[in-house]
């Protein structure tokens, strides 16, 4: 036997249980509840008792294009307006969203520089701060400070 020999009956062992799983997907169901009162779902109803007969799903629905009017609908002078208007609102709530953040932010940095010599860098380490480095760090929160926080 060669060594390529095998791949064609597994890639037709394959196919052929893709096939099957595929066919069991839209097979009827039933649901019925056992003498100890647990709810059972099966494909083969119950051998004695009631049960109840689930369809299978339906298939997904394809979505429709809408068709494309003949004279295209212009919008009023005063809608855009307000579209742009509505637009212009939600960017300054945006960005005053992020101020408070960065605000934040900075105000915890400057207490952080100002307590601690020791504290995590980028990576997660826990290193100690020479004074340059953390005098360097005061400016840029407190400038931070000063743009954010108004």
């Amino acid at each position: 036997m060669t060594k390529g020999s095998s791949f064609w009956p597994a890639l037709l062992l394959g196919t052929g249980l893709l096939v099957a799983s595929a066919s069991g997907l839209a097979a009827t169901m039933y649901k019925w509840t056992d003498s100890e009162g647990n709810v059972q779902y099966t494909q083969t109803p119950p051998p004695k008792g009631s049960f109840q007969k689930l369809a299978p799903p339906p298939p997904p629905a394809t979505p429709v294009a809408e068709p494309a009017s003949a004279t295209p609908a212009a919008e009023p002078a005063d809608e855009a307006a307000a579209e742009a208007a509505k637009e212009e609102a939600e960017r300054k709530k945006l960005e005053a969203s992020v101020a408070k953040h960065n605000c934040e932010t900075a105000r915890k940095n400057r207490e952080i520089y100002t307590s601690f010599r020791r504290v995590m860098n980028d990576k997660g380490e826990i290193v100690m701060l020479s004074d340059d480095e953390r005098a360097a760090k005061l400016k840029e929160a407190n400038d931070m400070i000063e743009k954010y926080c108004q």
